[in-house]
């Protein structure tokens, strides 16, 4: 697993990133983290795509059943 540190404030911070793999050879690379400024152990790596892998699935799920809803509607509205 990727191992990062940072700073937050006076202190150090590292943590090991669920994706990716510190064997790449990438040191010293700079990278954004958003953490949380009252527990900076709760930080990640900013990857604007795979930040919203976890919920794409609720969101296509979510979709689906309001244009269901929606042509349910309309349906009974035409009878």
């Amino acid at each position: 697993m990727l191992i990062v540190e940072f700073r937050a404030g006076d202190r150090v911070i590292h943590f090991k990133n669920w994706l990716g793999s510190s064997s790449t050879g990438n040191l010293h690379t700079s990278v954004v983290v958003p953490y949380d400024p009252v527990d900076p152990t709760t930080a990640m790596i900013d990857r604007p795509v795979m930040n919203w892998i976890p919920w794409a699935p609720c969101f296509v799920v979510g979709t689906f059943l309001v244009l269901v809803a929606i042509k349910g509607s309309r349906s009974s509205l035409n009878t």
